[in-house]
């Protein structure tokens, strides 16, 4: 699961504004 979490990471910092709408709801359909 650290793999995951490691992806995520990046995700946050290249995108910060879907963090937003994770946060807001999970539009990463899990």
């Amino acid at each position: 699961m650290q793999e995951r979490e490691h992806e995520l990471s990046l995700e946050r910092e290249r995108q910060p504004e879907i963090q937003e709408r994770t946060l807001d709801g999970p539009s990463l359909g899990w």
